[in-house]
């Protein structure tokens, strides 16, 4: 099964986004990719599938798994 790269769901997360019409910035919220930031979520792309990870302290605290686009952005 092939995923959509991180550019191509961080497009549509934009999209999605901006339906919501926030005044936050979505970056304060998620990164994608990886992220330096403790207790930041982000969004990462494997053979496995669509992992939204987040680290405390230099350690895995979450590593959500999912193979479908519509679960990773719902």
């Amino acid at each position: 099964m092939g995923y959509l790269s991180i550019l191509e769901v961080k497009n549509q997360t934009i999209e999605l986004y901006k339906k919501l019409h926030q005044s936050h910035d979505l970056h304060s919220f998620i990164c994608f990719g990886s992220t330096y930031e403790d207790c930041m979520p982000y969004v990462d792309i494997d053979n496995k599938g669509y992992h939204i990870k987040c680290y405390e302290r230099g350690k895995l605290i979450q590593d959500n798994v999912t193979s479908s686009i519509d679960e990773l952005l719902c």
